[in-house]
């Protein structure tokens, strides 16, 4: 791969998007000054291949690589980096080998929002860094980019970090990665380990308990299946006489029913009579309307025949009044249409003489157009002649100061002559005096370079005696570190079975269904448990202190799962709780109700041997407990307890080490328990160890690491002492150097003076002949000046004349232009008075037809009027002759209906009376129907038992007792049934509490107890697993390693001599039982010194020694890119030449890019980047490709 080209936007002082493309196989060189952001193109490239240190791109956080504003402009809100390779070979991952190019893409947001794209599809940083591992270019072990301060950094480093250049070019930094990544899977695979054979441990007690459970579960399910048979044949009986009861009750309806047929028959005649003399009454009624109705008609008639009158005369006074209007209205429109005919008269004769004036205005116009164009033609002629003499005027003014000039200049040079030998007599003599000083300090450096050489002969005694002092205490360290891990991990192991323990203790799996259910409610709502009050269970406070518990078991059994509330008054609480979540039984303890204290004290009672309570339960507990007596033997508890149980019966218990258990109240209980649930307690008396025990592991480790911090505090120290001392060395070192080179600079100081001595005597003949030569000049120049003045003289007197007879043409012609203007203004005013006439004339002929239309309509709208007045007249006699007629027809109508009114009420009052009987016969229907509704509400009562039996035997027993009645029926004896079914009840409540799932769990357990049998198994493969691939991993990275380790160091020995010209320089590992974890030193003997340590190199030698390191990892394993960020800054003009020509070999394998501000490191470029800040704060760039401008300038 390649890099084709890098594309920045937003980032640090690159604001805009600035692109830039690189030589396939060449070197690409950036050059700018201090501060221009050359450097942040390479830090672009370090962040787009995964940088997440902000330090190393040179910020306090990453969210300083995003530009942050600058004077004139605003910051952005996020930075960009494109990286594209070229891919040719496909030498990459296999899902990229496809691909001719790679591009590579990161953004940042202000947000913190982070975004990487491979071929602009979003990707982790995990695959970024997967896609560069071990080509030499991926995070910090990568040896492809070179920064400021890189080089001395990789000097500086420890042993064990300048390894990492080698495990990178040896490729073994993926084998280290999944052996760290297998070491962490082992560790979590032992840890589960550790939590599964816990689990297995816990589960193999829970199995011991559960068998007996499933014993007593599979007896309770026998005796309520022979209960469940009884109950089938009693339901059965019981639906048999429900049928024979629902039959009866249905004939009796059938009575009831046939008597209410014959009344229903008696209530029909009634209603038909009523119904016949309704209809009369009807028809009576509608008579009585249509009389009323016709009179309400004639009454109407009258009155708008009334109204019509009234309306017609007011009409007809209307319409004379219209008449008369329309009459003076027609007189007034004559007038003003005579009015309008005489304006048009006069507007006509006005526009014929304005038509007169104006083709006389136009002749003239005509005229003085011809006269204004000659007049202009004259003036450009002699505005062209002034021209040529102000530019003849221009030359010779140019002439005149180029002699000034020119004349000026011999002036200061002479001056200039005058002063240079002044200035070089005053050099020779103190060039005599440097000579004199230059040999001083020679004398005072030898003096001081001797004295140097002592001190710095001590200081390396002092650092061998520190260096054995730290290297006794990092043996110490190393041994506390050994201590520190073992105890870490005894602290895991507890950690991790206290973990299971607690795991296994939160799901309550030795408790009733009641119990688990409540507290898996409880867990999925904690805030329910403050308001019911409900604090825990007994087993949740209580404590043992015997590691047999069984003894225990009598007392214990039934009590380890009471629910304990805080306050009696909860109880309702808990009880809607049970209600609304349908819940089990429970049985509650409330700690406001404790138990009696006992006023016969104990002389050995359980809570000081055997259990304890905690708080809140503690005092409850102790009155509990104190009515118990613990007995150590068996025998004694019937030869010294009997009579006592006996006489304090109700208030004191006996319990036997055997388990043997005499209640205050009850029968006495020996042998095994029917139910365990003391896991809970084992396990929690165990975790209850485990804690106290793990705080102890935890203050050992705690105080171990207080004093391994303490060591490594004096170790550090001793460090810093040992720094100080090689910073020490190092500066005597430079002392040292620096004193050979100031006697080298007094030598070549004398030897400059004299040469400048010689310098001046030439300097001085040289500037008396130069002086001879500028006098002569100065004559020439001053004849030359007087000529172009007379002669700008007269061209300034030619212009004046012609800018005078210029103004007398330019005033004629303005003369001629203002006629012209006056006579176009008079022009225009008489065109518009014409064409305001003709609209004038045009405006009178519309009015003069509007009135004439107006008047045409009104002389329409007079004869109109006088219609419609003749027309009301007429209908006023009408309605005068209409109106008697009206008033006798209402008379009649009048009689009529008081008639009809008496027979409709007479017809009513019979109606009245039959509806009366009605209702006597209606009274006799409602007692039938109320006496059949209560006989079918018996019947339905019977059904629904019927039904309901019939569906209980259907859904429970899936019987059909309509077709196997009479063979179900046949030897049922109710009383015999009912008694024996009661005796059943009896037998099952004398079992007690039965866990019925008890046989499903231990299914159920068994199951997971083989799952996890199997997990273990496999888990102890996979163990087995990840050790042999650990294994592998380091065998194969020794190999590579120590491959390439000799071949990186022989390569490195050859190029440090053919970069020093000389000398030897190695590397060997430090001492360390594997080569994975052992450090690299580096020794370095440039030609004409001894063989030493690095730190004691001077800067450029410090420079080259990497630089030979980083290049011969290159000659071995080449990268595809290399980034040198002014890596020449130490280097002496000698050593550049050697570091360009390795460059330049290199490019054959690798691509180059090179920030430098060395001239002759620039000569080696294929092309050149500008990095400027034309604006403050933001970079630009500019580009030179040497190929193309060759070809151009060929």
């Amino acid at each position: 791969m390649r890099i084709q080209g890098l594309r920045i936007a937003g980032f640090k002082s690159f604001c805009h998007p600035t692109s830039f493309t690189f030589q396939h196989n060449g070197v690409t060189i950036v050059v700018g000054p201090n501060g221009c952001g050359k450097s942040n193109v390479v830090d672009s490239i370090r962040w787009v291949l995964g940088e997440q240190r902000a330090k190393q791109l040179r910020g306090g956080s990453m969210e300083d690589v995003i530009f942050a504003g600058s004077a004139y402009q605003k910051p952005l809100g996020m930075a960009e980096v494109t990286l594209t390779f070229t891919n040719p070979a496909g030498d990459t991952l296999p899902k990229y080998r496809e691909y001719s190019e790679i591009e590579i893409t990161r953004r940042l947001y202000r947000s913190g929002e982070s975004q990487y794209l491979i071929n602009k599809t979003p990707v982790r940083l995990l695959d970024i860094r997967e896609l560069f591992m071990d080509t030499g270019v991926g995070g910090g072990t990568g040896y492809s980019i070179i920064q400021q301060g890189k080089i001395e950094e990789m000097i500086n480093a420890r042993p064990e970090e300048r390894r990492n250049f080698i495990d990178d070019a040896a490729g073994i930094v993926k084998f280290r990665l999944k052996r760290q990544s297998a070491e962490k899977r082992l560790d979590e695979t032992r840890q589960n380990l550790l939590r599964v054979d816990d689990v297995l441990q816990e589960l193999d007690r829970q199995e011991e308990g559960l068998k007996d459970q499933v014993e007593q579960a599979r007896l309770y399910l026998k005796l309520r299946e022979d209960i469940r048979k009884a109950e089938f044949q009693l339901i059965l009986y019981r639906w048999n006489q429900a049928k024979q009861r629902e039959e009866d009750a249905k004939s009796r309806i059938a009575i009831t029913e046939a008597t209410q047929t014959e009344e229903q028959l008696t209530k029909q005649t009634r209603v038909t009579e009523l119904e016949t003399l309704g209809l009369e009454i009807t028809l009576s009624g509608e008579k009585l309307a249509a009389t009323r109705n016709e009179m309400f008609l004639v009454d109407k008639e009258l009155q708008d025949a009334e109204s019509q009158r009234q309306l017609i005369s007011q009409g007809i006074q209307n319409s004379d009044e219209r008449i008369q209007q329309l009459i003076d209205d027609n007189q007034q429109l004559e007038e003003a249409q005579n009015e309008l005919k005489l304006e048009a008269t006069e507007d006509q004769l006005e526009m014929e003489s304005l038509q007169k004036n104006y083709q006389l205005f136009a002749a003239a116009l005509q005229k003085l157009e011809s006269d204004r164009l000659q007049e202009n033609e004259a003036l450009a002629s002699q505005n062209n002649l002034l021209r040529d003499l102000q530019q003849s005027l221009l030359q010779t003014h140019t002439k005149l100061t180029n002699a000034t000039n020119q004349q000026n200049f011999v002036i200061e040079r002479l001056e200039q002559q005058q002063t240079r030998l002044i200035e070089l007599r005053e050099q020779h003599v103190q060039a005599q005096h440097h000579v004199q000083e230059a040999r001083q300090k020679l004398s005072r450096s030898s003096g001081r370079t001797s004295v140097l050489e002592e001190e710095q002969e001590q200081l390396h005694e002092e650092l061998n005696d520190l260096r054995l002092e730290h290297d006794e205490q990092q043996e110490v360290l190393e041994e506390r570190r050994n201590q520190l891990k073992s105890l870490l991990s005894e602290f895991q192991k507890l950690q991790s079975r206290l973990n299971s323990l607690r795991e296994i203790q939160e799901r309550y799996e030795d408790f009733s269904d009641s119990v688990q259910q409540l507290l898996r409610y409880f867990q999925q709502h904690p805030a329910e448990k403050e308001k019911i009050g409900f604090l825990g269970i007994f087993a949740d406070f209580a404590f043992l202190n015997t590691e047999n518990p069984k003894i225990l078991a009598p007392i214990l059994e039934n009590i380890l799962d009471w629910v304990i509330l805080s306050s009696i008054q909860d109880i309702p609480k808990l009880e809607k709780l049970c209600q609304e979540q349908n819940f089990s039984r429970l049985e509650i303890l409330t700690l406001d109700r404790l138990p009696p204290l006992n006023e016969i004290s104990s002389s050995s009672p359980i809570t000081d041997k055997l259990i304890q309570c905690k708080p809140p339960l503690q005092e409850w507990g102790n009155r509990w407990f104190q009515q118990i007596t613990f007995a150590e033997e068996n025998e004694s508890i019937f030869e010294e307890g009997l009579d006592k149980w006996q006489s304090n019966a109700g208030s004191r218990a006996w319990v036997s080490s055997a388990g043997t258990y005499l209640p205050a109240f009850g029968g006495i209980k020996c042998g095994r328990p029917a139910k365990a649930s003391f896991g809970f307690l084992q396990r929690q008396q165990e975790i209850e160890l485990l804690q106290s025990k793990t705080r102890v592991e935890e203050d050992r480790i705690q105080a171990l690491e207080e004093g391994l911090e303490s060591l490594e505090e004096e170790s550090q120290e001793r460090e810093l002492e040992i720094q100080d001392l090689l910073d020490r060395l190092h500066e005597i070192q430079l002392d040292l150097t620096r004193l050979q080179q100031e006697q080298e600079h007094n030598q070549r100081e004398v030897f400059r003076t004299e040469e400048s001595l010689k310098m001046i005597e030439q300097d001085g003949i040289r500037l008396n002949t130069e002086q001879e030569r500028l006098e002569n000049q100065k004559l020439e120049i001053q004849l030359e000046f007087t000529h172009q003045e007379e002669r700008r003289q007269h061209l300034e007197n030619e212009v004046a004349a012609q800018q005078e007879q210029i103004q007398i043409q330019q005033q004629n012609l303005n003369e001629v232009s203002e006629e012209h203007t006056r006579l176009r203004l008079q022009i225009t005013e008489s065109t518009e008075q014409i064409r305001n006439i003709k609209g004038n004339l045009e405006r009178n002929q519309r009015n003069q037809s509007e009135i004439e239309s107006r008047r045409q309509r009104i002389l329409e709208a007079l004869e109109l009027a006088k219609s419609k007045s003749q027309e009301g007249q007429l209908r006023i006699k009408e309605l005068d002759t209409l109106m008697p007629t009206l008033l006798k027809k209402r008379l009649g109508l009048d009689e009529k209906i008081k008639m009809d009114t008496k027979i409709y009420e007479q017809k009513n009052q019979l109606h009245s009376d039959l509806t009366k009987r009605l209702q006597e016969v209606q009274k006799v229907l409602e007692n039938l129907l109320q006496q059949i509704h209560q006989q079918r509400i018996e019947q339905t009562e019977h059904r629904l038992q019927r039904e309901q039996l019939e569906e209980q035997l259907s859904d429970q027993w899936d019987f059909d007792p309509e077709s196997n009645l009479s063979e179900a029926l046949a030897e049922i004896d109710e009383t015999s049934l009912v008694n024996g079914l009661r005796k059943q009840r009896q037998q099952l409540e004398a079992i007690g509490n039965v866990n019925l799932a008890a046989p499903a769990e231990y299914d159920l357990l068994m199951e997971r107890l083989e799952f996890l049998q199997s997990q273990s198994s496999d888990l102890t493969q996979a163990a087995e697993d990840l050790e042999k691939t650990i294994r592998e991993i380091n065998i194969e990275s020794r190999r590579r390693f120590k491959e390439m380790f000799e071949k990186v160091n022989n390569q490195f020995g050859a190029l440090f001599s053919q970069l020093f010209g000389g000398g030897e320089a190695r590397m060997v590992l430090t001492e360390s039982e594997d080569v994975l974890e052992s450090g690299i030193e580096i020794f370095a003997q440039p030609p004409g010194k001894k063989l030493q340590n690095l730190n004691l190199l001077s800067g450029g030698e410090k420079a080259l020694t990497a630089i030979s390191l980083v290049f011969a990892i290159f000659l071995i394993k080449p990268s595809p890119f290399c980034v040198l960020d002014e890596v020449d800054a130490p280097l002496d003009d000698a050593n550049v030449i050697r570091f360009n020509q390795l460059i330049r070999r290199l490019t054959t394998n690798s691509q180059f890019v090179v920030i430098t501000h060395n001239k002759k490191t620039m000569e080696i470029g294929d092309a050149l980047y500008g990095v400027t800040m034309d604006e403050p704060g933001v970079s630009k760039t500019v580009s030179v490709r040497f190929e193309e401008a060759d070809r151009l300038s060929a």
